[in-house]
C-alpha cells in the first residue's frame, strides 16, 4: 500500500489537473474548442493525467477513488485516448466541462481538505509542505 503522503499528493495532482482542464473548456464554445488544436491537445493530456492518477488511486486507495463519482468515466476516456486516439470524441471531451469535471472537482475539494487535515494531524500540526 502507498504511504498516505502519496495519496495526498495524488489528490492534489488530480485537483490541479481538473481545474486546468475546466479552465480550457468552460466558457469556450464548442466550435472555438474544436478549432483550437492546441487547446484540444492540452485537455486530452490533462484527461490522460487525471486517468493515470485515477488508476493508481483505484488500486491504492479504493475508498477515495469510490468517493470520486465520475472518476471511472475519466479513466475509461483516458484508456480510449491512450489506446484509440483516433476514436477520441472531441464533442464528448468538451461536454465534460458541463457536469463531469465540475462534479469531480467538487469531490476532490472535499477529499483534498480531508487529506490535508489528516496529514497535519499525523505531523503534529506541521505544514506538510515544509518537511
Amino acid at each position: 500500500m502507498t504511504a498516505p503522503r502519496d495519496i495526498a499528493i495524488w489528490l492534489h495532482d488530480l485537483q490541479d489537473a481538473t481545474q486546468e482542464a475546466l479552465h480550457f473548456i468552460q466558457g469556450v464554445p464548442l466550435e472555438s474548442y474544436l478549432g483550437d488544436r492546441m487547446r484540444c491537445l492540452a485537455v486530452e493530456r490533462l484527461l490522460m493525467l487525471i486517468g493515470d492518477v485515477g488508476i493508481r488511486l483505484e488500486r491504492e486507495d479504493p475508498a477515495d477513488a469510490t468517493a470520486l463519482r465520475d472518476l471511472p468515466k475519466i479513466v475509461a476516456l483516458r484508456n480510449r485516448i491512450a489506446n484509440g486516439y483516433w476514436l477520441t470524441d472531441h464533442h464528448l471531451v468538451h461536454g465534460l466541462g458541463e457536469e463531469v469535471l465540475p462534479r469531480l472537482l467538487q469531490d476532490l475539494e472535499r477529499l483534498v481538505a480531508e487529506a490535508d487535515r489528516r496529514r497535519q494531524e499525523d505531523h503534529g500540526g506541521m505544514d506538510w509542505d515544509q518537511e
